[in-house]
């Protein structure tokens, strides 16, 4: 795509049309993506499309361990605000944020973890 990864939310954001990237598999993705380059596809609709594969995957991941109130996002992919967008419009609901950078997140909840394992053992 030629993208830079901090540019691809909000190029997709512009899009008209998410176009269908179907596949799970990256390199199927890849071809799927080359092959709507090659049909010279709008870039920013085709980096809609695979934002909604993303978000979808994710939406399809959260909807088996279930959603009771909030749903906060951590990792890389929550800077991507197109994704984002995508999970908030098909959740119907902003997702939560938090004062940690997002991609910490796991780091700052396995610190905490660690540290509580730490203090039990001392007991």
């Amino acid at each position: 795509l030629y993208v830079e990864l901090e540019n691809l939310g909000p190029l997709s954001l512009k899009g008209e049309k998410a176009l269908e990237v179907s596949s799970q598999c990256s390199v199927f993705a890849e071809a799927e993506i080359t092959t709507l380059m090659a049909e010279k596809k709008p870039i920013a609709d085709i980096c809609a499309g695979l934002n909604l594969s993303v978000a979808n995957r994710l939406i399809s991941m959260l909807y088996r361990v279930g959603v009771e109130s909030q749903v906060i996002i951590a990792g890389g992919v929550s800077k991507n605000v197109g994704v984002v967008k995508m999970i908030e419009d098909k959740l119907g609901m902003p997702l939560a944020s938090s004062t940690v950078d997002p991609q910490l997140l796991g780091a700052v909840g396995a610190a905490i973890f660690a540290g509580r394992l730490l203090e039990k053992r001392k007991k």
